[in-house]
């Protein structure tokens, strides 16, 4: 589950403070282990992101475009509207679902970063006059594990469905 509500939806956080979501971070048995992945992200990571989690007001508390009053992290903060239709086009044409890619606008063109377990087949097209630099393998890591626990789970569900 996510922070918002639904797809673009307003922001809700969990009605406790910041130190005791804290310590139900550190709670966590990994995070007593002495180099710990689980551990470095709380330690290094967390702390960064931490105001935005608990932030309620402008622009933290709706997704969408900065220029709108929004946050995301899909697409850069310099995308405008019509850069997404451009780039909405693109995948389209490139037969890649936009539901798993994230956009970021350079000088020069576009990185479109396709969240998948497979990292070859990463490109460089020319379209409509941008340059679009297509990169897969986001998350293939987290997905491969996500893989890996979908093909246990196969063993005790009640159909193919």
């Amino acid at each position: 589950m996510g922070s918002y509500h639904a797809f673009g939806g307003n922001k809700f956080i969990p009605d406790l403070t910041k130190e005791t979501f804290r310590t139900i971070l550190t709670s966590n048995p990994l995070y007593t282990q002495t180099h710990t992945f689980y551990r470095e992200v709380i330690e290094e990571l967390y702390p960064q992101v931490e105001t935005e989690i608990f932030a309620i007001d402008k622009p933290y508390n709706q997704i969408g475009f900065p220029e709108k009053g929004g946050v995301t992290s899909y697409f850069s903060t310099t995308m405008t509207d019509a850069d997404l239709n451009l780039i909405k086009e693109f995948l389209d044409e490139q037969k890649i679902s936009i539901l798993l890619t994230r956009a970021f606008k350079e000088s020069g063109g576009f990185t479109i970063t396709v969240g998948s377990v497979e990292s070859t087949g990463s490109k460089h097209v020319d379209f409509k006059g941008h340059r679009f630099n297509i990169e897969f393998g986001e998350f293939s890591s987290f997905l491969e594990e996500c893989n890996s626990y979908l093909t246990q789970a196969k063993n005790y569900v009640a159909n193919d469905t």
